[in-house]
């Protein structure tokens, strides 16, 4: 059976992203910094696999400095944007010399509303980070009436403070370039947190931002978050905060018939590859649909019974395109078998 794993790197690519991803590669180097670009597509689609490989062509320059941050991953903490700030911050922290600043740094955030249990989301988190987090939590909790309800709290010059951190980690010409993922995975609330959260690193300079996300997910969960009454707002919510969006244009047949031959499927599948891509232009749909074949096969060939596996392709399209007439097919079959 296939996994949903993305694409790592440019060795690994079967999608054709290389050019894509080159093209990513050389605005992050050559723009000026602050700057935020989104990456857009359907759920499935690649968006994922498009910035990891992006980001394993950046590894091999030394004025670059990458985080990785999955939204998803981290949906059942209280509080994302502090979620966000924090895997930034431990990051950065890796840099011995730098410890001592992030933990003042990390002074500046209000722990009071992420809670103890969604520390435990945390388990890459430098020690001395989280002993911070912990201890500022509790004395949080013992003294609360005087500390503000909200959940994340950036007391003064936290922007200046940062960007001076990360001028500091990623040297005179360096960039600090943040990769957020699955956004669009999370529930709108969570997400719209997350978005909150970068717009406190907008301005700050030698960072880049690089968010994958369904747009149309987003408006929705604006939609949900605040209203109709803010319909034309949420349409051009992540305009304001992305400077350059780069949108993934549907695979092309002959992509994704190669895509599909390159999967580690039975020769007996790829016979049929022109079936299944007639299916669907979406990467994780794909898999899906050629997993349902699989497992049909496996039936048919437990239940003893002789099938051909050009009408069984068929069928699993049939299946996933029109299943209120797979449904009829079915139960008609069925009648005419009684």
């Amino acid at each position: 059976m296939l996994t949903d794993n993305e694409i790592k790197s440019l060795a690994e690519d079967t999608l054709r992203f290389k050019a894509l991803a080159q093209t990513l590669e050389e605005i992050i180097n050559t723009s000026k910094t602050p700057i935020t670009i989104g990456v857009y597509g359907e759920w499935g689609s690649g968006k994922t696999s498009l910035m990891r490989i992006t980001q394993d062509l950046l590894k091999d320059r030394d004025t670059v400095k990458t985080v990785w941050f999955d939204a998803w991953k981290f949906d059942k903490t209280y509080d994302l944007r502090v979620a966000l700030i924090n895997a930034i911050l431990g990051k950065i922290e890796e840099n011995k010399d730098l410890e001592n600043d992030c933990i003042k740094l990390l002074r500046k955030v209000n722990w009071l509303g992420l809670g103890k249990i969604a520390l435990t989301y945390f388990p890459a988190i430098p020690a001395p980070l989280k002993e911070v987090a912990e201890n500022l939590m509790e004395s949080f909790l013992e003294d609360s009436k005087d500390i503000p309800r909200e959940s994340l709290k950036l007391i003064g010059d936290f922007e200046n403070e940062f960007g001076d951190l990360t001028g500091k980690y990623v040297g005179e010409r360096g960039k600090l370039v943040v990769f957020i993922d699955d956004l669009d995975r999370c529930i709108p609330e969570k997400a719209i947190d997350v978005l909150e959260a970068i717009k406190l690193f907008l301005n700050v300079q030698k960072s880049v931002f690089i968010i994958g996300a369904d747009k149309k997910v987003i408006e929705n969960g604006i939609l949900q978050k605040y209203g109709k009454e803010f319909e034309n707002w949420g349409k051009n919510y992540l305009d304001k905060i992305i400077q350059i969006p780069v949108i993934l244009p549907p695979l092309r047949e002959d992509i994704t018939t190669q895509f599909i031959k390159r999967l580690p499927i039975s020769q007996e599948i790829k016979e049929y590859v022109s079936i299944i891509a007639e299916a669907s232009d979406n990467p994780r749909t794909i898999k899906r649909l050629l997993n349902r074949f699989e497992i049909q096969r496996i039936l048919a060939t437990k239940r003893n019974l002789e099938v051909d596996n050009g009408v069984l392709a068929k069928l699993v399209v049939i299946e996933f395109r029109w299943s209120d007439f797979y449904t009829h097919l079915i139960s008609v079959y069925d009648e005419t078998r009684t």
